[in-house]
């Protein structure tokens, strides 16, 4: 698991962070994240410039519905559609229906999840297949893995049994230790004295100035 969302980072225009979140959630619903579904739901958001927020919204719709076992418009509308503008139209021709069709299908309850996603997930990787690689290639693409290059880095998981921990944690040690001398009276004192010096100085450059 953790070596498949390593590689899916490199791969994908998500924070690690979502993209981690995104494989557990979907796992917790009993479906596999690494059979294509993760990758086509990455795949139809990134042909519209999406966000994490995005993707989040997108993997909640898809797993409340597998959770209740039937595909409801709430998650369809709310969650999928504000998120990927198209999904009422990509699963319907999925089904080979009508978006009208579709929901009146929705409307009685009865539409089963399972296999209606899927259904959406093969007509997502159809439509938009490719789409996240191509992203990457933007500028938000490539900050996004500059971002999860370097949490990649922040926790040994690099593939090099350690990579630059050891340095994020001394640093994140030295932070500590930083945040700890601010809270003491000794630190007080010092930016009271710097402040006395500030002041000083600026007094000294007005009376310049005047004279």
């Amino acid at each position: 698991n953790v070596a498949y969302l390593r590689e899916q980072a490199t791969k994908m225009p998500f924070s690690l962070k979502e993209l981690s979140t995104t494989f557990v959630k979907l796992k917790a619903t009993g479906i596999d994240p690494t059979a294509g579904s993760m990758q086509a739901l990455a795949d139809g958001i990134a042909a519209f410039g999406g966000t994490d927020e995005q993707l989040h919204r997108v993997t909640l719709g898809v797993t409340q519905m597998a959770g209740k076992s039937v595909i409801q418009m709430e998650e369809m509308r709310q969650q999928l559609g504000e998120s990927m503008p198209n999904a009422m139209q990509i699963m319907a021709r999925s089904m080979g229906i009508t978006v009208s069709e579709l929901s009146a299908t929705i409307a009685t309850g009865t539409l089963e999840a399972k296999s209606s996603l899927d259904k959406f997930y093969k007509e997502l990787d159809r439509t938009y297949g490719g789409a996240a690689q191509r992203m990457m290639k933007t500028f938000s693409g490539q900050v996004a893995q500059l971002h999860a290059n370097l949490q990649l880095l922040a926790t040994g998981d690099n593939g090099d049994n350690g990579g630059m921990s050891g340095f994020f944690e001394a640093q994140k040690q030295a932070l500590m230790e930083l945040n700890q001398f601010l809270k003491t009276d000794e630190a007080k004192r010092f930016a009271k004295t710097i402040g006395d010096v500030l002041t000083g100085m600026v007094h000294g450059l007005q009376v310049a100035a005047q004279t």
